[in-house]
């Protein structure tokens, strides 16, 4: 406070430029200069009283605000004394930055054609939003839970699919973006072979017991003659019907080397409705190492519609396969389940 004579006019002032004053989120002591002739007090809205306070000083204000874990704030802060005006000064507060995150090892989810769902982490201190894109994909659903969102996705029996689910929050400028995709989901089929007994096949095989995958058998071959098969299982007549289409079937087993290096560099796969391994055929010419095959078991897994498998020559008909083979120009020991 300054003095004054005793016919000076009562002031209490502060500089436009001071009349508002904002702190960050840490929260600071601030002093603010005050001229004034008479003695004055500080005070605080009741509302703001449990995070910033005033005192008056000697031609200053002292202003003390807490540090803010929530959202942006305002106090006012008044200088009153007798005889004089009130004059009001304008606290604002900054928020603590929002933030929102997702690991990228889950931003790319691939979901099997049997649907299921997943718990994505969202790390923020915001409000969360998904939404799907496109909107209409109801095969996917997103739901908040606690500490993240919840992608759930049905049964896909028709094509491969893709949709992705945006994370927006407000107060956070950038968007976290999602990519899921769905396979198809696998059609029941029928089993061509059980490896169960040794009819039908060529070369002859013996039953092993010990050394399977799944069953009670699975099929030992010697091949130390000069036939050019692996393995060739035969059905007539033609009633074999895996009941799936070419655009959504597929063929599995599992194929035990005991010795690569005695396996041929090319290798060629048929599955026939003619009887023959050259007609009516899906069937591939490939080599080991593009197989990735290796000494132990092997499961081997090919989409109908391939790659790697290709159609031709003639068109097979899957209503009436009779003819599974594998031929390789040399010969090994390998067990098939």
């Amino acid at each position: 406070m300054t003095s004054c004579k005793k016919d000076d006019p009562l002031r209490l002032e502060v500089a436009s430029g001071d009349l508002y004053q904002n702190f960050n989120m840490n929260g600071v002591v601030k002093s603010v200069a005050v001229t004034a002739n008479v003695q004055f007090i500080a005070s605080v809205e009741q509302a703001a009283a449990d995070w910033c306070s005033a005192t008056a000083g000697n031609a200053t204000v002292s202003i003390t605000v807490a540090a803010n874990t929530g959202a942006s704030r305002t106090a006012t802060v008044t200088l009153s004394a007798t005889g004089v005006a009130n004059v009001e000064i304008t606290v604002t507060q900054d928020t603590k930055p929002l933030f929102m995150t997702v690991e990228e090892a889950q931003k790319t989810l691939q979901f099997g054609g049997d649907g299921g769902e997943t718990t994505v982490i969202v790390n923020t201190d915001a409000a969360v939003n998904a939404t799907l894109s496109p909107s209409d994909a109801g095969w996917c659903r997103v739901a908040a839970v606690e500490g993240g969102i919840k992608i759930m996705v049905t049964k896909n029996e028709g094509s491969e699919r893709s949709t992705t689910v945006t994370l927006s929050a407000e107060g956070v400028s950038e968007t976290v973006i999602i990519s899921v995709m769905q396979n198809i989901a696998p059609i029941p089929g029928k089993v061509f072979d059980a490896c169960e007994s040794i009819a039908g096949r060529h070369p002859i095989p013996t039953l092993d017991g010990n050394d399977k995958k799944e069953g009670n058998y699975s099929l030992r071959f010697e091949n130390t003659g000069t036939t050019l098969y692996l393995f060739r299982k035969d059905i007539s007549p033609s009633t074999f019907d895996p009941e799936v289409t070419i655009e959504k079937g597929y063929i599995a087993f599992d194929l035990f080397i005991s010795d690569i290096e005695r396996f041929g560099p090319n290798m060629r796969f048929d599955l026939t409705s003619s009887g023959t391994p050259d007609a009516n055929r899906l069937g591939l010419n490939t080599t080991i190492e593009i197989l990735n095959l290796k000494n132990g078991w092997n499961s081997i897994e090919w989409c109908l519609t391939g790659p790697p498998l290709a159609p031709g020559p003639g068109s097979i008909q899957l209503n009436a396969i009779n003819q599974i083979n594998c031929r390789s120009a040399n010969r090994s020991f390998y067990h098939q389940n």
